[in-house]
């Protein structure tokens, strides 16, 4: 079964850049002679690190493209961005383009931006919580409905990890 990845502005913008610049008869991309303009909503997990290092070196601009990235909380948050109309395009996990497509939502995932198989467990090693079996009485905060939230559930209940 395929799962949808996560959505990556960043790939569609830079190929989609030299078509729009040849369909408009402009050098610089549109009809006025303006730069495309998108819209690109994303969160600072890892995922979406090209993103941000796209913006810190500017290759928007070396693209000539015209991007306003905003920084949300979680990728969920991204994808309402998306589907409220603040964002065209968004960087999002798999779980929230999932559900939202159950949930019968339009959305379209146009790339990929990374691909990992295995999730670890970050803590301070003051809190004694060396493992997974040391979070068993403990609660636990995450944000619903992500990628974090249904990882987390999934090691927890994983035998190998108890």
């Amino acid at each position: 079964m395929l799962r949808p990845r996560a959505a990556a502005a960043v790939l569609l913008a830079v190929l989609l850049s030299p078509l729009a610049t040849a369909c408009t008869g402009s050098a610089s991309g549109t009809a006025d002679g303006a730069r495309p303009a998108i819209t690109l909503a994303t969160s600072d997990h890892l995922g979406g690190a090209p993103v941000h290092l796209a913006e810190e070196g500017d290759l928007w601009s070396a693209e000539g493209i015209a991007a306003t990235v905003t920084t949300q909380p979680t990728g969920r948050d991204a994808l309402n961005a998306v589907l409220g109309g603040q964002a065209q395009l968004g960087v999002v996990g798999d779980l929230p383009a999932v559900t939202a497509a159950l949930g019968g939502r339009e959305l379209r995932v146009v790339a990929d931006l990374s691909r990992f198989s295995d999730w670890r467990l970050l803590t301070r090693t003051d809190r004694q919580i060396t493992g997974f079996a040391a979070l068993k009485g403990r609660k636990v905060g995450v944000p619903q409905g992500t990628n974090v939230e249904y990882a987390l559930s999934r090691m927890l209940a994983s035998p190998r990890r108890s």
